[in-house]
């Protein structure tokens, strides 16, 4: 099975930096890497103050970004836009939202990886 390394590095990498620049230093960001079959699954969990609810439907266009709450800076606006187009050039999607029950949010990367030919 394979993909494309350097692209999903680099989009779990964005995912990463999403979830610890929003939130506080001493919160804990809680990774896990599950496979079922071809598809693996990636979950990022923080502990930061969620995604407002005027930006759930804007965080995947290009160019949005949020302020980052320790720093007031706000990012190009691109990773999640690329995140998600990553997802689907390995078949699968990335979701981001609010945990329920707990402060902070949830990213779910989702990729099928492809038979490697012989």
């Amino acid at each position: 099975m394979s993909g494309d390394e350097f692209l999903l590095e680099s989009a779990v990498t964005n995912l990463l930096q999403n979830a610890t620049e929003f939130s506080p230093l001493d919160a804990t960001v809680t990774v896990s890497l599950e496979r079922e079959g071809k598809t693996a699954v990636v979950r990022i969990l923080d502990e930061g103050p969620g995604i407002p609810a005027y930006a759930l439907n804007k965080i995947f266009d290009r160019f949005y970004s949020l302020a980052r709450p320790s720093t007031g800076k706000r990012s190009s606006g691109l990773g999640l836009c690329f995140a998600r187009e990553v997802a689907h050039l390995h078949h699968g999607s990335v979701t981001v939202q609010n945990r329920r029950g707990h402060q902070g949010t949830e990213a779910v990367l989702t990729v099928v990886a492809a038979e490697q030919s012989r």
